[in-house]
């Protein structure tokens, strides 16, 4: 894939994420410490902190 294919699929910070959790996880991300399934996205954009994501299990904030 040359530079300009790549930032043609991957526009943005969010979009890269998004390709890389589908490869990491497929459709349902899991805790890396507890492997519970029950996660939600937290909503920290304004941060920086795009793709990180909390365990409602463990209570585990994790990215990957």
């Amino acid at each position: 894939m040359d530079l300009v294919k790549a930032m043609e699929q991957f526009p943005d910070q969010e979009a890269c994420i998004e390709h890389l959790e589908g490869i990491r996880w497929g459709e349902k991300p899991q805790c890396p410490k507890c492997e519970g399934l029950d996660v939600v996205r937290k909503n920290e954009r304004g941060l920086g902190r795009i793709g990180r994501w909390c365990c409602n299990d463990c209570g585990a904030s994790f990215t990957d």
